[in-house]
């Protein structure tokens, strides 16, 4: 058993707060191995399938099988597993920037910027969230960007305070070269 495998069983087999905790740092750090190539092609597929036999119905589990799926270029199937996710938690902000940056691949923007304006409205001073969908309603035209611009004036009233939301009001009234 490959030392990830271990520290992944024992995060999936406990239950009480520390292993919240020690599962959101095991998700980082696969995310981190995400980022650097050599480690991936030395764990993947194999490894995760074991896991998923031991732990059936793990979130933690169909969250990397989704990304290793899209890392391998198989984006309707991340996108099904994105979406079964998204069936037992909708409001995850991060699992709806997935749908958004899966339905973009998969060539459907308008999805896409569904997706990401559900991601903004759960996380609103996520930037990544912002910035996907200020890209995707750049490239559907003015109607998009009032709605992004609509959109962020909604959450300023939830958020009176949020000077990135502030930001972010100013930045899409540039774009669209209206001052309101």
């Amino acid at each position: 058993m490959t030392p990830v495998v271990a520290l992944l069983t024992l995060a999936l087999v406990t239950r009480d707060s520390a292993s919240l905790a020690l599962r959101r740092r095991v998700w980082d750090g696969l995310s981190a191995l995400e980022r650097v190539e050599q480690h991936l092609t030395s764990w993947g597929g194999a490894e995760l399938e074991q896991l998923r036999l031991a732990f059936p119905g793990s979130p933690l589990l169909d969250r990397y099988a989704a990304r290793l799926a899209e890392r391998d270029g198989e984006t309707a199937g991340a996108l099904a597993l994105v979406d079964r996710l998204l069936a037992r938690d909708a409001a995850d902000g991060e699992l709806q920037r997935a749908r958004g940056r899966l339905l973009e691949r998969a060539g459907r923007p308008r999805d896409a910027l569904d997706a990401y304006a559900r991601a903004l409205d759960l996380a609103p001073e996520d930037d990544s969230a912002f910035r996907s969908l200020e890209r995707v309603a750049e490239g559907q035209g003015a109607g998009a960007l009032e709605a992004l611009l609509d959109q962020i004036r909604r959450l300023r009233i939830r958020l009176p305070q949020s000077r990135v939301l502030a930001d972010h009001e100013i930045e899409v009234t540039e774009r669209l070269g209206v001052v309101r």
